[in-house]
């Protein structure tokens, strides 16, 4: 779809957000909350820089770099770059992979065909080995998603779910047809709220992919961690980001 000057301000909002509450957040991840004002002080599970975003945004970049060519993300044309993004992700700079995403692309690294397929299969057969593969490792980058089809929140449910699919296939985390109150459905209603129809392309508000998404929402109960893929406390082992392509 096209945005008006307006709607594209209001979407690279979207995408600063994102990026931004990202790299606040970062020391904070499976840790305890802050006291006060939290700080960009960077550490966190990647042993990240001060301001440095995580994986939460670097595989945002990977669906905002597709979404801004206009293509269709329900589309096997897309879901195959944004496949293919994921796995040049993980081999090129990836600074923290979540363990089921990492095992997801590891194994469908070693197939053949379309990356897209390639992905979605390996994550149905995690799911099928893993009966606690319901974390939340694909929700964190669905803002971008809600950009793509302000217009229409089924459609934006769909490609959610696709997206989504691609590394987490556990049917009781499935994005249903888009009732507003969805997370993915923030970003459309932020964006759209006073703005009309207009003729500015999504590409002006994501440039070159930059950073995509908005602040993650709460998360589910019980909490599940996207690192381990089961109900746990929020805790897990630290990463390192040394050396920075392996995570």
């Amino acid at each position: 779809m096209t945005l008006t000057p307006e709607q594209a301000d209001r979407a690279s909002g979207v995408l600063l957000a994102h990026a931004v509450g990202d790299a606040l957040g970062v020391p904070y991840e499976f840790a305890t909350p802050p006291r006060g004002e939290p700080e960009m002080i960077g550490g966190g599970l990647g042993d990240l820089a001060p301001g440095e975003w995580s994986d939460d945004t670097q595989v945002s970049v990977c669906i905002a770099r597709v979404a801004a060519t206009g293509a269709d993300l329900t589309s096997t044309t897309a879901l195959d770059a944004v496949a293919a993004a994921f796995e040049g992700w993980l081999t090129g700079g990836a600074s923290d992979v979540g363990i089921q995403t990492r095992a997801v692309l590891e194994v469908a690294s070693r197939a053949t065909g379309p990356a897209g397929i390639r992905l979605a299969m390996a994550a149905r057969e995690y799911t099928a080995s893993h009966p606690h593969s319901a974390g939340n490792g694909a929700l964190m980058r669905t803002s971008i998603v809600g950009l793509t089809r302000l217009d229409d929140r089924e459609h934006t449910a769909a490609a959610a779910r696709a997206i989504a699919e691609l590394t987490h296939a556990d049917p009781s985390r499935s994005i249903r047809p888009c009732s507003g109150r969805m997370p993915c459905a923030g970003p459309c209603s932020s964006v759209t709220s006073t703005s009309p129809p207009g003729s500015t392309s999504l590409t002006a508000s994501a440039g070159a992919g930059g950073p995509p998404g908005s602040p993650r929402p709460p998360a589910p109960t019980p909490p599940v961690s996207h690192r381990t893929g089961s109900p746990s406390p929020r805790s897990r082992p630290r990463g390192r980001r040394s050396p920075r392509p392996t995570g």
